[in-house]
């Protein structure tokens, strides 16, 4: 995936098993682009300190 758009009540949410990157290896996140537009939420979840996400991206913009 390349670009990720998230609007207006729209939601993308990974626990740490989760990932969006061609690797497929957990918590990672890996973009181009990823866009929140008001109203709309990104959240990354894991229930422990020891396991992080890895995020990977050449733009991020969050507009409110």
């Amino acid at each position: 995936m390349e670009d990720l758009y998230v609007f207006k009540e729209g939601r993308v949410s990974l626990d740490r098993n989760g990932s969006l990157a061609t690797s497929h290896t957990p918590a990672t996140v890996s973009l181009k682009s990823l866009h929140v537009q008001e109203g709309g939420t990104f959240q990354l979840y894991s229930d422990s300190p020891s396991y992080t996400f890895s995020i990977d991206a050449t733009n991020i913009s969050v507009c409110f």
